[in-house]
């Protein structure tokens, strides 16, 4: 009933089920289950339920082109703004392309379990590869409205890496389900974990790209959602710890700092800044505005960072002793460390590029120069010593000040970037009242 409130998915329903679609689905699978019966092998419930599997990855796969092309093909086709200015709210907008764009396969899958579950298909298979169908596709609505926004700021009609970047992800998702699937009949218990591990995950996509889908619909958004999911991925990877010798507060600090500077490299490599906004708004310290505009991957280092500090004042008070050990305080400041150095570095980067161009290129020779170019001269120039300034994968061994040179180095760089970005601010300021 909520679906067919939707007018963006009946939208979608009347251009994709078209007659023949509707009926060469069931022919072509009434066909595929006769072939695989005709043989009378007594293994022939294991050779449907492969073959159910390998349908399942078609229909996945067709459904994430189509939703990772959604509001792109919109954009391509100049209909994008019609919908902007359709009143929709964000919430209608993301469910219509979510299972709008996706019907086709959904038609597909339908008749796959109908043709399967009489002749021993598991439940808990269904359960697991719709749960990792709508994964995948939330994934691809995701990138699709990503997709459309860094058009919008790089002034770029195409990103094909982006647009089928989708695609790539929730595919690899519902293959990895159906690998586990195949991989042995007597792992009922994994099935189960597995789906629950996947139901969990699932809402996260689609609250992001209901976030994306506030800011195309110039709709304020804050970056609650994002500390939301860092807050949930540590829980998630801490609970099955709780009540063994391996969990404790400071396993949790440590958990925390980890993920939170993922997310920090995760969204630092695909927001664009608008350094000017920033600085203008904490010039007239509109705070609430700020709040709704700050880049998410300086959200997230600050939270990195205020855990590792946290976590190092804990252990240098004697407040806690871990009863098994997990990473050194030593390690997990020098992680922070290198973390801090690479987002700045992509700060810098960002800082750098003009604001109509793509700044990936600029992004990838600079991480290469720093973990790449540079140590790979240090050694051949005879100076090994000088590629843990760089990186080093013996971090309980690392010296704390290891990062500090580069890190340093960077910070100069990036202060200096955004010191030139105010002179040229405050120059084309006077040349106007001059003019004027």
């Amino acid at each position: 009933m909520m679906l067919q409130a939707n007018a963006e998915w009946r939208r979608y329903a009347r251009l994709e089920l078209t007659p023949f679609r509707l009926f060469i689905i069931p022919v072509v699978g009434v066909l595929v289950i006769l072939a695989a019966c005709s043989g009378g092998q007594p293994a022939e419930t294991r050779w449907l339920i492969r073959i159910t599997n390998t349908w399942f990855v078609f229909c996945a796969f067709w459904g994430m082109q189509g939703a990772s092309l959604s509001v792109v093909d919109e954009v391509a086709g100049g209909t994008w703004d019609q919908q902007r200015l359709s009143h929709q709210s964000a919430w209608k907008l993301l469910w219509g392309k979510w299972l709008g764009s996706t019907v086709f396969s959904w038609y597909g899958v339908f008749w796959g379990v109908v043709l399967s579950l009489p002749f021993g298909m598991p439940w808990r298979h269904v359960g697991l590869l719709l749960a990792l169908m709508l994964t995948g596709q939330a994934l691809g609505v995701l990138f699709s409205f990503a997709n459309v926004i860094r058009m919008r700021q790089v002034r770029r009609a195409k990103m094909a890496g982006l647009r089928q970047g989708s695609a790539v992800v929730s595919g690899l998702l519902v293959l990895a389900g159906a690998c586990i699937l195949n991989a042995d009949d007597n792992i009922s218990r994994v099935w189960g974990d597995t789906l629950v591990a996947v139901c969990l995950w699932l809402p996260w996509p689609a609250l992001i790209a209901h976030r994306l889908a506030r800011i195309e619909l110039q709709e304020r958004v804050t970056p609650v959602v994002w500390l939301a999911l860092v807050a949930f991925h540590t829980a998630f990877v801490c609970l099955p710890l709780a009540g063994t010798r391996s969990f404790s507060g400071l396993r949790l600090l440590e958990v925390l700092t980890i993920v939170a500077l993922a997310y920090t490299y995760l969204t630092g490599f695909f927001e664009r800044l608008d350094t000017l906004k920033l600085l203008n708004l904490i010039k007239i310290r509109n705070w609430q505005m700020l709040w709704s505009q700050v880049p998410v991957s300086w959200l997230l280092a600050i939270v990195s960072v205020a855990a590792c500090c946290v976590y190092a004042l804990v252990l240098s008070t004697g407040g806690e002793t871990r009863a098994e050990p997990g990473f050194s305080v030593q390690a997990i400041i020098t992680i922070v460390l290198f973390g801090l150095r690479d987002w700045l570095l992509l700060v810098f980067i960002q800082l750098s590029v003009a604001a109509h161009k793509e700044s990936y290129g600029a992004t990838a020779f600079g991480f290469s120069l720093v973990y790449v170019i540079v140590p790979l001269l240090a050694f051949l120039s005879g100076f090994e010593g000088f590629t843990p300034f760089c990186w080093s994968f013996n971090l309980d061994q690392a010296a704390v000040w290891q990062p500090l040179p580069t890190l340093a180095l960077v910070t100069g760089l990036t202060f200096w970037r955004v010191k030139k970005i105010l002179e040229s601010q405050l120059s084309v300021s006077i040349k106007t009242i001059t003019q004027e």
